[in-house]
């Protein structure tokens, strides 16, 4: 892979970041509220504590997009998310694992979320062989973009992918534990158990 090839995709995704940074900021402020909502309607129809359900929300972070790139060999885009779909992620962690599912069924029913269903994939049924267990999903949230049109701007009707991971908190402690095992155990030596 030539330098000067890895270099131009690196420059692209810092000019994404620096002019669509603030954007994307929102938009995951924006999930994160609707996910909230989810979350205390579920809490509210189940009789919970609000504080059985949290949710956090974050922006991939820009040196985590470069990592990315070259973890799949540097390929070639015009916007981030035609390579990354996880631009946006969330994490609803639960007390329970009945909740993790009751959760899922609320997101997938929800007006704010469209589920691609084909995508759901459910590590707490079948753990990786890591131990890692969450219900990982992918969905189109809809929100207004601002453009430039006839000499004014205008709030234009856009859909955006995002993650969200469903699990229990103690999944989530095991998972925020082994995050980095798989990136770090290719770079360490030989023979390292984890």
């Amino acid at each position: 892979m030539k330098s000067s090839h890895r270099e131009n995709l690196a420059r692209k995704a810092n000019r994404f970041y620096l002019r669509y940074g603030s954007e994307v900021e929102n938009l995951c402020r924006l999930v994160e509220v609707k996910l909230a909502q989810l979350c205390i309607a579920y809490t509210l129809n189940n009789q919970l504590p609000r504080e059985a359900l949290e949710v956090v929300a974050r922006v991939k972070p820009q040196t985590s997009f470069i990592d990315k790139l070259e973890r799949l060999g540097w390929p070639e885009f015009y916007y981030p998310t035609d390579i990354i779909r996880d631009l946006i992620g969330a994490r609803v962690v639960c007390w329970f694992v009945d909740d993790c599912y009751g959760i899922q069924k609320m997101i997938e029913q929800s007006h704010g979320f469209s589920v691609h269903s084909d995508e759901t994939e459910d590590f707490i049924a079948k753990a990786k062989p890591s131990g890692y267990r969450s219900i990982h999903l992918m969905a189109d949230f809809t929100y207004d973009s601002v453009t430039r049109g006839g000499g004014s701007h205008e709030l234009t009707p856009r859909t955006m992918v995002c993650e969200i991971q469903i699990r229990t908190r103690l999944q989530n402690a095991f998972g925020q534990l082994t995050h980095d095992f798989p990136y770090k155990s290719s770079n360490s030596e030989a023979g390292r158990q984890y």
